[in-house]
């Protein structure tokens, strides 16, 4: 793939397969928990969200391995008697003790995803911009910050915007860097873009050194 197919890409299958085979398990895991986040309100039950949260600690290291698969039994269970659901049972992926297996569900569910009797082209398209939030284009071009412009201000806001899941706060972000000195156009449109953020997104994670 391509760096300009990756950025026209609108099959997150297609994405996934691309990125996975050199991802981290965090960076994965956290996008199925993204894909999960988008349909929240679809979670009602208590399951359902625990599962997602705990899978979000689990991946930094804030979670144990016993947490996420007992999480992970309680959202099957509800799940599996929600039978209207079935769309959103596969995004409950995101609390799979395998953290490509976890990233699979969210994406295919997403290509999958059934409005009526036609495919959701608004799920798919969002499934890809996650991918591309989370992943950018450092397979294409490594992206590379210059120290001076990693200030207090901008791993402060940019911790705020991780902890809380803050994206409205990306352009704040883009202004700060800017005022450190950085013109790195990907930077700065990454964070003025609007559209789907999610934790694990490649400019916060580069200021906060995660991989």
């Amino acid at each position: 793939m391509t760096e300009a197919e990756w950025l026209a890409c609108d099959n997150p299958d297609v994405m996934l397969d691309y990125v996975s085979t050199h991802a981290s398990d965090r960076k994965l895991r956290l996008f199925a928990c993204g894909c999960a986040r988008r349909v929240w309100d679809s979670l009602t039950e208590a399951s359902s969200r625990t599962a997602v949260e705990v899978s979000e600690r689990f991946a930094d290291d804030q979670a144990m391995q016993d947490e996420l698969e007992r999480s992970w039994s309680a959202a099957a269970r509800v799940a599996q008697g929600a039978i209207a659901r079935l769309s959103r049972w596969d995004l409950l992926a995101a609390a799979k003790a395998e953290a490509r297996d976890a990233a699979r569900g969210g994406a295919w569910a997403a290509a999958h995803s059934v409005v009526g009797d036609e495919i959701s082209a608004a799920d798919r398209q969002a499934a890809c911009d996650l991918l591309r939030c989370v992943f950018g284009t450092q397979s294409f071009r490594l992206v590379v910050l210059d120290p001076t412009w990693i200030t207090p201000a901008a791993v402060g806001l940019a911790e705020t915007i991780y902890a809380e899941r803050a994206f409205d706060r990306l352009p704040i972000l883009a202004d700060t860097l800017m005022q450190a000195g950085c013109g790195d156009g990907d930077v700065l449109d990454h964070c003025r873009k609007a559209g789907e953020h999610a934790r694990g997104c490649w400019v916060v994670d580069l200021i906060l050194a995660k991989a």
